[in-house]
């Protein structure tokens, strides 16, 4: 079968702005309305995203902060400016974060990783309220890749192969680790309430997530299917696709962002009868037309967001 290929530029969305006090971006989520982010000043954010070294020189991420720096939680408007309402956290307790805008203003923020030690879990899942007061803690397990809320306020997660497999204590000598189906979904509670079932496809890491209308999608390690989620039931997709971080739909078009050699790199086709037909190869560049360099993809429906430091960029997929 034929691959047709075009090329098309990203579009600048907007520069994320920091807000006062707090001049470096530590993480962007993406909610339904636009950008969430994780702002500090230059040390906080060096803690925020720090690194421990075991005594036999290994290096491995931190799981919690080592001075509970000040940082703060906004949301950015269409065009990257800080909307009013700051939400200022004195003391940031989790490392490695991924945020989450809630309803009512408030945040959803999650530890990437996370420890079982001595019989208990950490907590790193933390509620915030817009006044920065902890609503709420819950443990997501350990290997969080992706963080997505649906319209119902209902928490999605894809795990890597850390969080499926076992470490920092899951697995041996804690238990089945939280994150073993590769992608959960939790209320807002932190309840499990689905997770992926192993007939239906087994997943080594959750590559790419996508949370939007009545449907979930992802792309998952090892032969990277393209997953359909729509009310507990997973759909499966052959696709042909190689390490994609990214996955973007419109109606049954479905279009795999990125691969292990090439961040630009667009798979395009339409999902029917369990594969991906009619594929196409877009190649994308960055607006003065360079090419795209490593980054942070968050896709939402057909929307691709790509955040190369503080510049907020796009790519729609049509149907």
């Amino acid at each position: 079968m034929s691959v047709h290929v075009a090329d098309a530029r990203l579009t600048l969305a907007g520069v994320l702005q920091a807000p006062a006090g707090h001049g470096t971006l530590v993480a962007v989520g993406m909610g339904p309305d636009g950008p969430a982010a994780v702002w500090s000043s230059p040390s906080g954010a060096a803690d925020i995203l720090g690194r421990q070294t075991s005594p036999d020189g290994a290096s491995y991420p931190a799981t919690r902060t080592a001075t509970s720096p000040s940082a703060v939680l906004v949301r950015h408007a269409a065009d990257g400016s800080v909307l009013p309402v700051v939400t200022v956290v004195d003391r940031f307790p989790l490392a490695h974060p991924l945020v989450q805008p809630m309803p009512g203003g408030g945040y959803l923020v999650v530890g990437a990783r996370c420890r079982w030690t001595d019989g208990t879990p950490e907590h790193n899942a933390f509620v915030y309220s817009a006044d920065g007061t902890v609503e709420r803690t819950g443990t997501l397990g350990d290997g969080v890749e992706h963080l997505q809320l649906d319209g119902e306020g209902r928490i999605w997660a894809g795990y890597s192969d850390e969080g499926v497999f076992g470490a920092f204590g899951w697995n041996g000598p804690g238990p089945r680790p939280l994150g073993a189906a590769g992608i959960v979904q939790w209320s807002g509670r932190f309840e499990k309430q689905w997770e992926s079932p192993p007939d239906d496809v087994w997943i080594d890491a959750c590559y790419a997530l996508n949370v939007s209308g009545d449907a979930v999608l992802a792309c998952t390690y090892a032969d990277f299917p393209v997953l359909r989620i729509r009310r507990g039931e997973v759909e499966v997709s052959t696709a042909g696709a190689h390490g994609p971080n990214g996955i973007v739909s419109s109606g049954d078009s479905v279009g795999l962002i990125g691969s292990y050699d090439d961040p630009g790199h667009v798979l395009v086709g339409r999902l029917a009868e369990g594969r991906l037909e009619s594929p196409r190869t877009w190649s994308l560049s960055m607006p003065d037309g360079s090419a795209v360099p490593p980054v942070r993809v968050i896709c939402r429906g057909p929307v691709a967001n790509f955040f190369v430091g503080t510049s907020w960029l796009r790519f729609t997929l049509a149907g």
